[in-house]
């Protein structure tokens, strides 16, 4: 340890309670830069998790795929999970009344099928066997498809073919290039609805039919779904192992992990590290200001050692980093105390919260803790640069001040008659009390400006974080409003201009009392 460390050390123990007043505002900044840091990896993680719930836990998906296909996969050293199920055929529906939708697709699921991919009963119960079905909900609702529970359905299963290639899932119906090949009839009984499925899209040429996969048949055309060790590879993945089969992304899952190349979600990711990134900056600069402060006091009071040693033969480098090796020594004391309180104040906050985050995105998965280390070196690394920034700042200041002024200390108030002068009006106003502290302001303007710019400061902050409360209490409000309208239209593929004169007709029309576009 050189002298100007010992130094540096002595002047810490000199004043004792200053130093402890600046360990406690490096402690409240860590703990907000913590909290900030562990809330956004939390967040994400709990995104994740509820995205998996309602997507699955695959990245990418490639259908109408054999055997060897899949063992292949089942191998690949790139690979932590697969799943499948057989792509048993379509049939066309009478019902539908989607020119684009004239299919029912019909899916065989194993027991390790339902439980990999998520499947949300609306009504009923999941099949038993393979002459048992359940239907998407999206055929009944958007369609007119009126199968229910109970319901028996006969149905000549075939192939889509163009070309010669058979068609799958991911591949849009084209009325004049394919043709439909019948196999055999099917006789199902309907036992239940369901969510529309993760792999019927809105490109996807049929209605989802999922029964149980009938071991005895045929596994040639399968849908088999993959996990990546390194979901960041699946691009290249999937472009060198689809052979031209046809294949999808798991977007809604990629998105949240940073790895979609889709321009929506790249802006959504900026909008979510940009917030992330305003909250974290307006903290710093509020913690610089209050450490600021301290350093400032500190070295004014210590600007006759600093001309002494100046005096000596001490290079500015050398100041300088004496100023920072102290304001090292409180972060090695503040900032580990910090961190840890900041994990503890934001692991309450989360079981505080995770009831309003429930019913505004994901009903059954619990928004916990994420103990993220790279947020967590973000946060150490943020409150350290936070320190070197507010002690940085003065020592700079301090170091161009000359010797002889230092040594004489008259560098730090300032006293001019004029500048000093108070107004009777202002002496009546403010009493003595403020008259002496209006003097004492025009001594030391610059310490004035940084008290003034650290209460704005706090007070920004403030205002910033009750307004995002406030967001996020009138978001999750408009999540639980039910609506009590009692007819609904959907439309589709209509411009502006005729959307309005459309809504317009209707809500002319007699008896309609309220309504809204």
């Amino acid at each position: 340890m050189n002298i100007f460390h010992k130094i540096a050390l002595q002047g810490l123990k000199k004043n004792r309670t200053r130093t402890l007043v600046t360990i406690i505002g490096v402690l409240l900044s860590s703990v907000m830069i913590t909290g900030v840091t562990t809330f956004g990896a939390s967040l994400l993680d709990y995104m994740t998790r509820g995205a998996i719930q309602k997507y699955g836990d695959w990245n990418v998906a490639f259908f109408g795929v054999n055997q060897s296909f899949l063992q292949e996969r089942l191998q690949d050293d790139e690979t932590v999970d697969t799943v499948s199920f057989d792509n048993i055929g379509y049939a066309l529906s009478e019902e539908t009344d989607n020119p684009e939708k004239p299919y029912l697709f019909l899916a065989g699921f194993t027991q390790e099928t339902f439980d990999a991919l998520p499947v949300t009963l609306m009504s009923g119960r999941l099949p038993e066997n393979s002459r048992e079905v359940i239907i998407s909900a999206k055929a009944v609702s958007e369609d007119g498809i009126s199968y229910g529970a109970g319901d028996t359905i006969t149905v000549s299963v075939g192939t889509r073919l163009k070309n010669g290639k058979e068609l799958t899932q991911a591949e849009p119906y084209s009325a004049d290039e394919e043709i439909f090949v019948p196999r055999e009839e099917k006789t199902y009984t309907v036992v239940g609805t369901t969510r529309t499925p993760v792999f019927e899209t809105a490109d996807s040429p049929g209605y989802t039919l999922i029964t149980r996969s009938d071991t005895s048949g045929s596994t040639a055309n399968m849908s088999l779904f993959v996990t990546l060790k390194n979901p960041r590879q699946v691009f290249s993945y999937a472009k060198h192992f689809s052979n031209g089969c046809a294949y999808i992304l798991n977007y809604d899952l990629l998105r949240i992990m940073g790895i979609s190349d889709q321009p929506s979600d790249k802006v959504f990711l900026a909008f979510l590290y940009s917030f992330g990134g305003i909250v974290m900056a307006i903290i710093m600069v509020g913690s610089i200001f209050l450490i600021y402060n301290s350093f400032h006091i500190s070295l004014s009071e210590r600007i006759r050692e600093i001309g002494i040693l100046a005096s000596v033969g001490a290079t500015s480098k050398q100041l300088r980093n004496s100023v920072l090796f102290e304001g090292f020594c409180i972060g090695i004391i503040g900032i580990p105390i910090g961190t840890f309180m900041g994990l503890a104040l934001i692991r309450f906050v989360l079981s505080v919260v995770s009831a309003n985050f429930a019913s505004i995105l994901y009903a059954g998965v619990p928004l916990t803790i994420k103990l993220s280390a790279p947020a967590i070196v973000c946060a150490v690394a943020g409150s350290f640069a936070t320190i070197l920034i507010s002690a940085w700042l003065p020592a700079k200041k301090a170091v161009r001040i000359p010797v002889m002024e230092c040594i004489r200390q008259t560098n730090e108030i300032k006293t001019d008659a004029r500048t000093m002068k108070i107004s009777e009006r202002k002496q009546r106003l403010c009493g003595l009390e403020g008259v002496l502290a209006l003097k004492n302001f025009k001594r030391n303007r610059k310490r004035y400006r940084s008290i003034v710019l650290s209460l704005i400061l706090s007070i920004v902050l403030f205002v910033s974080t009750n307004a995002l409360i406030g967001s996020l209490q009138q978001t999750a409000d408009e999540f639980r409003i039910v609506s009590d309208y009692d007819i609904g239209f959907s439309i589709q593929n209509m411009d502006d201009y005729n959307l309005l004169r459309l809504y317009n007709k209707l809500k002319s029309v007699s008896y309609i009392r309220s309504s809204s576009c």
